[in-house]
């Protein structure tokens, strides 16, 4: 995400709401000081020291109403797929094989191919290759039923995601 990018979607007459949604990646507090310095280089004022952590929605007089989340929970650093991990249903046997399948090849030190950083990935795509109908993608596991939407996760960002977009009543 760029100041340059937004700031040019931020000219759009209609544009009345929008969101951010980013992961943090390793580093939380480096990932929101760049979010914070972004939108206030573009007139956000009142934006707090550090993430919400149910989501941050900005209304300021004169600009659109602004969102940010911080994949995955606005507290922890992380990405997507650390996210999707909270929406594995609790009782699945298939999760802790792959947990340990992915274990096994990090302890192989010649023959893993990822980093460590990205081990969540490996174990979310590991065990989505083990469903009913292997390799969908993560949003395509939820409509199957694969993941769980209703975990108390997925209802923080649906909720958020509800109030950024005045969809409380829909």
């Amino acid at each position: 995400m760029s100041e340059k990018r937004l700031r040019t979607y931020l000219k759009i007459d209609e544009m009345r709401r929008f969101g951010i949604i980013v992961d943090a990646d390793i580093n939380l507090t480096a990932r929101w000081q760049r979010v914070h310095d972004i939108l206030n280089g573009l007139g956000y004022s009142s934006l707090p020291i550090n993430p919400n952590p149910d989501g941050l929605i900005l209304k300021e007089e004169g600009l659109p109403v602004a969102g940010i989340w911080l994949m995955p929970n606005n507290q922890i650093s992380g990405a997507l797929e650390d996210f999707v991990r909270f929406l594995v249903p609790s009782d699945d046997v298939l999760w802790p094989k792959a947990k340990n399948i992915v274990e096994e090849v990090k302890a192989i030190e010649t023959d893993r191919r990822f980093h460590n950083v990205y081990e969540n990935k490996a174990c979310i795509h590991t065990w989505l290759a083990w469903q009913k109908e292997p390799g969908k993608p993560m949003g395509v596991a939820i409509t199957a039923r694969y993941l769980d939407a209703t975990t108390s996760h997925a209802q923080q960002l649906i909720t958020w995601i509800r109030q950024l977009f005045d969809l409380e009543s829909a």
